[in-house]
């Protein structure tokens, strides 16, 4: 069984406890942001935004271990909550100022061409989309996220015949 990031954060604080290691060094909260923007394909220019969020809030991530306490912080939780800050900060996310600022990033890039490709909102979420539904898709069929894993190749047959009746379902045919 695999353990979930909850409980291996417990294990982690409880054995950390035991061994008598009661100061963690400071997580580096930025490392983590830019990850996860390169991870999501956003502008790079977030980068600095992320950066200047964070030392404006003199965010420094440093945990002391307590026998009440015997788990570590989920400093990913931490970390994708920036992101969304930033994606909030900069597009509204309100289900419409997105979408309009959308609108006028597309007239504006078709003004200026493609020398300055900017970023729209809505091909992002598609893109975004896409890559999901393969990498579901991907795991659906192999059973895991790469084909050097696959151990059954009838399963791994009937899995992909399954799929391709299904093919609609994996599509981004939805109106946005």
């Amino acid at each position: 069984e695999i353990p979930t990031t909850d409980l291996l954060r417990e294990e982690t604080g409880r054995l950390a406890y035991f061994l008598d290691i009661r100061d963690y060094p400071v997580f580096p909260v930025k490392e983590l942001i830019s990850r996860y923007i390169l991870q999501l394909e956003l502008p790079a220019e977030m980068h600095g935004f992320a950066a200047r969020l964070v030392n404006q809030q003199k965010l420094e991530v440093k945990y002391h271990l307590h026998a009440t306490r015997k788990s570590v912080p989920n400093f990913e939780a931490i970390a994708m909550a920036y992101v969304v800050i930033l994606l909030k900060l900069f597009f509204g996310l309100d289900d419409h100022t997105e979408r309009l600022l959308s609108e006028y990033a597309k007239e504006l890039s078709q003004l200026i061409g493609e020398s300055h490709p900017l970023f729209i909102w809505d091909e992002w979420v598609r893109h975004i989309g896409m890559k999901l539904s393969e990498l579901q898709m991907k795991t659906f069929i192999f059973g895991q996220s790469d084909i050097r894993d696959v151990r059954n190749v009838d399963v791994f047959l009937e899995n992909y015949r399954i799929l391709s009746k299904q093919k609609g379902r994996f599509s981004d045919n939805r109106k946005r």
